[in-house]
């Protein structure tokens, strides 16, 4: 954070406006994207680990006030406009903390097109997309990629599979499309897939409780935790089960029905520290008991009807029997989706 520019400084919030400036009036672009995840710190307040002030928070929305009436002037010249999209926290009041009225820009319409998430998420992708629709902004949830730092499980995340899945959840969520960071294979078939809410449907693909982990700010920013509210389950960040006790998890799926010719086979994976021994735990789905299942390389396995899930958020709770001995650590929860003929 020392190395990074002070936004409370005119000169600094001037050098950021003539950079937007000279791209838009030199070049024939459609759109600029301010990109306030890489990295956001702006005020030596925030590095502190205090919020943002009121008078920092105001500089930053008159440097998109300029932004916006310099794009509008040069877009009504060349008879086309200049849309502007902005990547930054999906949370309204962490973005406040750290300098950025994303709920003001959106009621003043600094900004066309919401850009939700990055190193770290903290809501549900419901929670941005209801934000933007209430001012008519559109909305591209940011796909980027793992940040849990536990090798197999970071490896069992980052597959076409895996980004299916989160591109499926956002989609069904109601967001107007996707968007992709750190992804660099022009030759990916993410590309031609994640796109098509209908097609990514009837795809093959793999959810996870939490994809993206707990996540950090870089340069120790203002932390996020307190303002974190998705679920976070992973192999580093565990939930412990005491005898007699319940855990649960959120876990986030797309449409899996609607361009299937037949229902898929879906397959409920719990992995724990120490897997307990047979008939001591009880998982629900929904409010709703699973069967026993069966052990298979370290992971409770599950078969799932798929009208047990629903789009959107669905809660897997887990019970641990009274009688055991000890407590387990429940580190990760996994749901695999494949079409049932091909499988």
């Amino acid at each position: 954070s020392w190395s990074g520019v002070n936004y409370a400084r005119a000169e600094i919030r001037e050098l950021a406006f003539r950079y937007v400036e000279e791209v838009c009036r030199l070049y024939d672009v459609d759109g600029v994207e301010l990109d306030f995840f890489r990295h956001p710190i702006f005020f030596r307040t925030t590095t502190r680990g205090e919020p943002a002030t009121a008078g920092e928070r105001a500089g930053m929305t008159e440097l998109l006030r300029r932004i916006r009436t310099m794009a509008d002037e040069v877009g009504r010249a060349r008879r086309r406009p200049i849309l502007i999209a902005a990547r930054v926290p999906d949370a309204v009041d962490y973005a406040r903390a750290i300098g950025l009225e994303i709920d003001r820009w959106m009621a003043d319409d600094l900004i066309d097109l919401l850009i939700p998430a990055g190193y770290f998420q903290l809501n549900d992708w419901t929670y941005s997309v209801e934000l933007a629709r209430r001012h008519g902004v559109k909305v591209y949830p940011s796909l980027d990629e793992t940040r849990i730092t536990h090798e197999a499980a970071a490896r069992l995340r980052m597959t076409d599979l895996g980004y299916r899945g989160r591109a499926a959840e956002a989609w069904a969520a109601g967001a107007d499309g996707v968007y992709l960071f750190n992804f660099f294979d022009p030759r990916s078939p993410r590309w031609r897939e994640l796109g098509d809410p209908r097609a990514l449907s009837a795809m093959d693909k793999d959810y996870f409780a939490s994809f993206r982990g707990v996540g950090a700010a870089a340069g120790g920013n203002l932390p996020h935790a307190s303002f974190q509210s998705i679920e976070t389950l992973n192999p580093t960040r565990p939930k412990p089960i005491a005898p007699g006790k319940t855990a649960t998890a959120g876990l986030n799926i797309g449409d899996e029905t609607s361009a299937r010719a037949a229902p898929p086979a879906m397959k409920l994976r719990l992995q724990f520290a120490a897997l307990p021994p047979p008939g001591a735990l009880d998982v629900q789905v929904n409010g709703r008991a699973l069967p026993a299942g069966a052990a298979a390389d370290g992971w409770l396995e599950i078969a799932l009807a798929p009208a047990a899930l629903h789009p959107g958020r669905n809660e897997i709770a887990v019970t641990l029997a009274p009688s055991a001995k000890a407590a387990v650590r429940w580190t990760d929860l996994h749901l695999q989706v494949r079409d049932a003929v091909r499988r």
